[in-house]
């Protein structure tokens, strides 16, 4: 995480100019905050809100955060999100990333990153902090648009499926350093 707007800059610097910047959706959290901030000196809009905890009456900016996220994807301009959401379970892509894309036709990229000697935090998601030195790969998947022929679930699973497939060519990569 600690790289991918370093990443999704040089992305955005070539591709052709749009309505809206390159932007990532980013929670409300403190932590947001920090990202949000660094992103901004990289060229990078932040989109902030999350969804919010069911037990929780808490509003996160959610549907904000998915209205305007939907205005950017439907300009044709490129939003980076974590499809696995703000409590996970990690590497399993929740329906936000398929219900945005449903309601704009927009396509989604795959991608992942891996990098070799990391330092995992003991969180929900083992946050990556790369050591010095690190060597990384990021990987893009072929675009995927949205089947509507097929169930929710299914949907997912073929999302989720392209998403493992981009991590472990990522780490197979990054392995033969």
């Amino acid at each position: 995480m600690l790289l991918l707007p370093v990443i999704w800059s040089k992305i955005a610097r070539k591709l052709p100019a749009k309505e809206y910047p390159t932007s990532m959706l980013i929670s409300l959290s403190k932590d947001g905050e920090a990202v949000a901030k660094a992103i901004e000196h990289l060229g990078l809009e932040a989109v902030r809100g999350s969804s919010s905890h069911k037990r929780k009456k808490k509003d996160k900016g959610g549907a904000a955060a998915v209205a305007e996220t939907s205005r950017r994807l439907r300009s044709g301009s490129v939003v980076c999100l974590t499809p696995d959401g703000p409590r996970g379970p990690a590497e399993a892509v929740q329906p936000g990333t398929l219900i945005m894309a449903q309601r704009t036709d927009a396509l989604i990229i795959p991608y992942a990153l891996d990098c070799r000697p990391v330092f995992r935090l003991d969180t929900w998601d083992r946050f990556m902090i790369p050591l010095p030195f690190t060597k990384g790969a990021m990987i893009l998947g072929s675009p995927l648009s949205v089947n509507r022929s097929v169930g929710k679930e299914e949907r997912l699973r073929q999302i989720e499926e392209a998403m493992n497939a981009a991590h472990e060519r990522a780490a197979a990569i990054v392995a033969k350093r």
